[in-house]
């Protein structure tokens, strides 16, 4: 009867890098003195996953310096090379790193922004989907952080958050500066000009209580207003800051209209003059009557006009 003698191959467990990796050999080509040589066993892989060896060869057998190969059964048990995850989290001691994602400005649109995570120990940028999965925050449109979860998949395993912000953007509404001469109506002026970096496609606000201004005064009145953002608009996505025009009554001419002043530039100053007396040697210092017609008001003398003899 012959002698069954069992040879086991190698096995080994690495780590996943990029790299191709391989086992060979078996745990002892000499058992109960029989040495074996001529066969090999060999495993050899790349990504994730369980190679089993491959035993090729014939096997010779000696013992004592003597060929017995004839009187002995050679057996072999497979070995494997195990190819294990390798980490995605980042570290200086694996080589993985990750840029961004990169920020961007409220526009009322999503922003999935992706970070760029490479291998440097493999030279490669890995790919989403192949390499890992990304993750996000519940809100992705509105200004404010968004935290993003890097999972690793295939190759790689583990996760990791990076995060990146929206950020507000900047509105300067400017009320309208204006002016008239004095007609006895209100100057008032709605407009809202929207400059920086303005509203958000489809959003906005609406303007009122604006300033207004009748008389002549002494410096020009700023253009007041108040404004309220659209239901769609949230004041958490905006800077918003105002900047006031100046509305201005300039004084109306006085000097009344001749019979050739042209309709357009026409004041509606009338004088209606004082009447003759008869000398009696007293001070006569007798007042015209000053109507604007087109306000219909009798002008006063020290508020309107002055008058000098």
């Amino acid at each position: 009867e012959k002698t069954v003698i069992t040879l086991v191959a190698n096995s080994n467990t690495v780590t996943y890098n990029g790299q191709s990796q391989e086992v060979n050999g078996f745990q002892s080509l000499t058992i109960d003195g029989y040495i074996v040589s001529g066969l090999n066993a060999h495993a050899q892989g790349t990504d994730v996953g369980t190679y089993p060896t491959e035993i090729t060869g014939t096997a010779h057998v000696e013992k004592d310096n003597e060929d017995v190969t004839n009187k002995v059964v050679v057996k072999t048990t497979p070995g494997q090379l195990t190819i294990t995850k390798k980490s995605i989290v980042p570290d200086d001691s694996n080589g993985i790193v990750v840029d961004g994602p990169k920020g961007s400005k409220y526009d009322g649109e999503k922003h999935e922004n992706e970070p760029v995570v490479t291998d440097t120990k493999t030279g490669k940028t890995l790919v989403k989907g192949t390499d890992y999965t990304l993750t996000y925050s519940e809100d992705v449109t509105n200004a404010g952080t968004v935290t993003v979860t890097v999972t690793g998949k295939g190759n790689y395993t583990g996760e990791f958050n990076v995060t990146y912000e929206i950020t507000k953007r900047d509105v300067v509404l400017t009320s309208a500066t204006d002016s008239k001469k004095f007609d006895g109506t209100p100057l008032r002026n709605e407009n809202v000009e929207v400059t920086g970096e303005g509203f958000a496609e489809g959003e906005g606000a609406t303007y009122s209580e604006f300033a207004e201004v009748t008389n002549v005064t002494d410096e020009a009145v700023a253009n007041t207003f108040t404004y309220a953002l659209n239901e769609n608009t949230l004041a958490s996505n905006y800077n918003i800051s105002t900047e006031l025009g100046t509305l201005t009554i300039t004084p109306k001419s006085i000097i009344p209209d001749g019979p050739v002043t042209p309709e357009e530039e026409k004041t509606g100053i009338t004088v209606e003059n004082p009447g003759d007396v008869k000398y009696d040697g007293k001070d006569h210092a007798e007042k015209p009557i000053v109507k604007d017609e087109k306000t219909g008001v009798t002008l006063e003398e020290g508020k309107d006009y002055e008058i000098v003899y």
